[in-house]
C-alpha cells in the first residue's frame, strides 16, 4: 500500500502526506454515511482496524469486497 500511495502522489504531483490525508478524508465521509448498509459494514469492522492508518483500511476493505465477489 505505501508503494502504491507514493506512486500516485508522483504521479499526482502531490505529496505522500497529502495523499494519506485525502484518503483519510475519504474514509471520514463513508463513516458518516448514514445508509443503513453502509453503517452496517463499518459496524462489522474490527475496532483496531478502524482507528488504524488509511492503508490498512484499504487493504482490509479491499480483502473483505474481494471475499464477496
Amino acid at each position: 500500500m505505501e508503494k502504491a500511495i507514493k506512486i500516485l502522489a508522483q504521479r499526482e504531483g502531490k505529496s505522500v502526506e497529502y495523499i494519506r490525508t485525502k484518503i483519510q478524508e475519504a474514509i471520514n465521509m463513508a463513516k458518516n454515511n448514514p445508509d443503513p448498509q453502509m453503517q452496517e459494514f463499518w459496524r462489522s469492522i474490527p475496532y483496531e482496524i478502524k482507528h488504524s492508518l488509511p492503508e490498512e483500511m484499504i487493504c482490509f476493505i479491499a480483502d473483505k469486497v474481494s471475499k464477496q465477489l
